[in-house]
């Protein structure tokens, strides 16, 4: 991997922490261009998004959302975001994930927890994304 194309997928890691919890902790700034986003997600080079695919940018992203850095998602992490959009955005984010109701998010609820963003853009139902359903996944991730 050359030096570019590590910045570029830093950069995309990155960027696509607020698509991938919709802008949950994540300061306000634009979706990335479906090329670039592509890049990074299309794992198999189909030019589709599937849900695996997107799963695995999610898990990827974990890490960076634990703010206070316990191996926790928690109520915690959201007093350490000083944006109140963003802090509310993210405890509504957490609860959805939190699986057995203890307040708390684990790596493996967050590894199989809902994707209502993806539901939502995928229009057909089909568990893939594709062409116009990528830009609708993008539009709808976008913090604000």
């Amino acid at each position: 991997m050359t030096l570019k194309s590590r910045d570029l997928r830093a950069t995309l890691t990155a960027a696509l922490a607020a698509a991938l919890m919709v802008g949950a902790a994540a300061p306000a700034q634009a979706a990335p261009p479906a090329r670039l986003f592509m890049l990074k997600a299309d794992a198999n080079g189909d030019r589709m998004l599937s849900r695996p695919e997107v799963r695995k940018l999610r898990l990827e992203r974990y890490r960076q959302i634990d703010l206070n850095k316990n191996g926790v998602l928690e109520p915690n992490d959201v007093a350490l975001v000083r944006d109140p959009v963003a802090a509310d955005r993210l405890t509504r984010f957490l609860q959805a994930q939190d699986a057995d109701g203890d307040g708390r998010v684990t790596p493996a609820e967050y590894a199989v927890g809902p994707m209502p963003v993806f539901d939502e853009a995928d229009i057909d139902g089909n568990n893939f994304l594709k062409g116009r359903e990528i830009e609708r996944f993008l539009a709808l991730s976008a913090p604000g």
